[in-house]
């Protein structure tokens, strides 16, 4: 049977760290004397490392392996609240207006120049969706739709990433509209063609203009 290394204190560890320190300290001692010698002796190092080199190298050594020591004996006291993550890092946009509590659609539209564009869809307000998500025909009927198109070198998540007070789509869906989110060529979610994929370089030959029409 293993037996269990006992946790060590915060007064042990502050110990600990101290003696280090010490150590670190007296080293230091040491060395500075041939630092300054350094500043008022240039030398060239061209034919390998001097001494005074050498003694910076592991100066420099030292005082990184000081904070890592110091960060390792104090690594148990970060808790879950202090790294403050975010809950919707790492997802998409149909999973982020999801995570918001819209209805969410995902359309693909074939250019006259075979590039394959993605628009998503939020034909629903926040209350519609939560409403009825599975059937909403009825609310979607008769509304004003409006086209959003992100700036250059982005993506509709432009829209959607903040707050349902605070992001465009969300406000235009609540106030009634039948919202889509169009997508420029070459994007995260629009990276297909009839004939290339992305890895061939006239799937790049397109011009600013083409985003316009």
């Amino acid at each position: 049977m293993t037996k269990e290394t006992p946790r060590k204190t915060t007064r042990q560890k502050a110990n600990e760290s101290a003696r280090i320190c010490a150590v670190h300290s007296s080293v230091s001692r040491d060395l500075v004397p041939h630092l300054h010698y350094r500043k008022r002796h240039p030398v060239n190092t061209a034919g390998g490392f001097s001494p005074r080199d050498k003694a910076l190298v592991v100066l420099c050594s030292e005082l990184a392996l000081l904070a890592l020591t110091h960060s390792l004996l104090h690594f148990d006291k970060v808790t879950a609240a202090e790294l403050d993550l975010d809950p919707d890092a790492g997802k998409s946009t149909v999973e982020l207006i999801q995570a918001r509590g819209y209805v969410v659609e995902t359309h693909k539209s074939r250019q006259i120049d075979g590039y394959i564009l993605s628009m998503h869809r939020l034909p629903t307000s926040y209350r519609e969706s939560q409403a009825d998500a599975n059937n909403n025909d009825k609310a979607d009927r008769n509304k004003p739709a409006i086209f959003v198109q992100h700036e250059m070198v982005a993506s509709s998540f432009a829209w959607v990433c903040d707050s349902r007070n605070h992001s465009l789509a969300y406000v235009l869906a609540d106030a009634g509209y039948d919202v889509w989110l169009g997508k420029n060529r070459g994007n995260t979610y629009s990276s297909s063609h009839v004939k290339y994929t992305t890895k061939d370089t006239a799937f790049w030959d397109f011009h600013e203009k083409t985003w316009a029409v």
